[in-house]
């Protein structure tokens, strides 16, 4: 083979080295996760057995994950109460879900509040970055009556 001959074979074998190499990095690239439960996008559901009247979870506020979301079931009327024993949270919950500005947006812990309307809601437990031991093992128990 001539010079120009072996010189151009060389580069083809570079980008063909190249291509592989870039179909296999692309190959074991992860796929894009399912989210994680207590995020926002994916709250944890609070549901209750038939005739029971509340709902209980568990889980661990960390200072890499110092919030969780939660997301329950309701109709116009009934109230909700939310205990948790473990670590400093913050006393008030944010609550989404079919209510208003003027209805008020937020709840507070072992506080009875009455929802307006029937519907899917939803609130995030905060650690209480201020306080000693905002972190650890926590219980939750969502009462609706």
């Amino acid at each position: 083979m001539n010079a120009p001959a072996i010189a151009n074979r060389k580069r083809n074998l570079g980008l063909i080295a190249a291509t592989t190499s870039l179909l296999m990095l692309a190959a074991t690239a992860s796929p894009a996760s399912a989210c994680t439960s207590g995020d926002d996008a994916c709250p944890i559901v609070l549901k209750m057995r038939p005739g029971a009247v509340s709902a209980t979870a568990s889980g661990e506020l960390t200072q890499n994950r110092s919030t969780i979301a939660f997301r329950f079931e309701a109709r116009a009327g009934q109230t909700v109460v939310v205990h948790v024993s473990g670590p400093v949270t913050k006393d008030q919950l944010p609550l989404t879900g079919p209510i208003s500005d003027e209805q008020g947006g937020d709840f507070y812990l072992d506080k009875p509040f009455k929802l307006p309307a029937s519907g899917v809601y939803t609130f995030d437990l905060y650690a209480n970055m201020m306080a000693e031991g905002a972190f650890g093992r926590f219980q939750l128990t969502l009462t609706i009556k």
